[in-house]
């Protein structure tokens, strides 16, 4: 029996993909079916050429506009003024090398 599996699945039947036509035996054809992991595929040409279709929409491309703003900065301002914003982090003076340098208190001498 063809069956069409809703989701991708292994066992005694081997490995199958999600929405690709698989002959299988009658009995665990039905159990998938009863358990509503699988729907019956009449002719597996038919839901290839189904397949087919929906691929070739895809590859078009989308089929509305995507949303302007937020995600890509064009359609928003920046809220902080420059004198608003937090200054520049300041480095140090010392050099690496000074750091660990330092006169270190010998208190016996």
């Amino acid at each position: 029996m063809w069956i069409k599996p809703l989701r991708p699945m292994s066992g005694v039947y081997g490995r199958i993909r999600a929405k690709i036509p698989v002959n299988m035996p009658d009995d665990i054809a039905r159990q998938m079916i009863d358990k509503s992991i699988a729907v019956p595929c009449e002719s597996p040409s038919q839901a290839i050429s189904h397949a087919k279709e929906v691929a070739k929409k895809a590859a078009e491309g989308p089929t509305q506009k995507p949303p302007n703003g937020g995600r890509d900065g064009t359609g928003k301002a920046s809220s902080s003024s420059p004198a608003a914003r937090a200054p520049a982090k300041k480095t140090s003076k010392k050099s690496k090398d000074d750091v660990g340098s330092s006169p270190s208190i010998n208190p016996g001498s």
